[in-house]
């Protein structure tokens, strides 16, 4: 990847992501920093996914803190969708859940390629604090066993 590319898709996720500037705001400003057509730009944001593992790998925490900024970021839009259920606007907040969503995957992506954390787990254990333990076993598939 060019170093160009690589800063404007560093500058992508720190304004969409670390911000949360507005989409076309995001699109507008870094199409004319870098001097690129604003699909170019549009194109970065629909395509993070797959290439932010591989500008994380830059960084010296290897990708550690753009997870923690993904994860603050959800905070931040839990906090505004339920801010707008709490006023009624259940559209803004099916769409900000939508958003938390898409978060919760992009983190789980990069993870994986950074190597953090395992394709899928074949079993998963949760602890309660009240003694509750649940434990969810992926031996069965579609009712079948191996």
């Amino acid at each position: 990847m060019k170093d160009s590319t690589r800063k404007r898709r560093e500058q992508v996720f720190k304004l969409l992501v670390v911000k949360g500037y507005d989409y076309a705001e995001v699109v507008d400003k870094l199409a004319e920093s870098f001097d690129v057509a604003r699909g170019t730009v549009k194109r970065d944001i629909n395509e993070m996914e797959d290439w932010l593992p591989e500008i994380a790998r830059y960084d010296d925490d290897n990708g550690v803190a753009k997870i923690l900024e993904l994860r603050r970021n959800r905070q931040r839009l839990q906090q505004l969708a339920t801010e707008a259920r709490q006023e009624g606007e259940t559209a803004k907040e099916l769409s900000i859940r939508r958003s938390i969503e898409k978060s919760v995957l992009s983190e789980a992506e990069l993870a994986q390629s950074l190597g953090i954390m395992k394709e899928s787990a074949d079993k998963h254990e949760v602890e309660h604090s009240g003694g509750l333990n649940i434990n969810i076993n992926h031996d069965h598939v579609n009712g079948e066993s191996d």
